[in-house]
């Protein structure tokens, strides 16, 4: 029980640290707004989706996990095909959700 308590706090913590520290950093201004937004250029577009392809690569896929995955999936799907129901009904009106709407109506 403690060694789990340890392992997790030691993969939480370098994550808070790094919060704090870009905190402060942004506090004393030691960065600008335009480095900000280059920094979130690149870790959206390299370093997520590499830390997302390392992650998957070390995964053993098992035989029962794939109804969670068919679940999951498609509660998604019903979700997103309920909420373009529902926007179209109530004439709600939003840019992000123009986006997925788009999307099913390529489908």
């Amino acid at each position: 029980m403690i060694t789990s308590a340890f392992l997790a706090a030691s993969k939480v913590f370098p994550v808070i640290l790094l919060i704090l520290l870009g905190n402060l950093l942004q506090r004393i201004q030691f960065i600008k707004e335009e480095t900000v937004a280059e920094l979130k250029k690149i870790v959206v577009s390299l370093s997520l989706p590499a830390l997302l392809f390392m992650a998957f690569a070390e995964i053993r896929f098992e035989s029962r996990f794939l109804l969670v995955f068919i679940a999951v999936f498609g509660v998604c799907l019903l979700m997103l095909v309920f909420g373009n129901l529902l926007s179209s009904l109530l004439r709600f009106d939003n840019v992000y959700f123009q986006r997925f709407s788009v999307v099913l109506k390529r489908v």
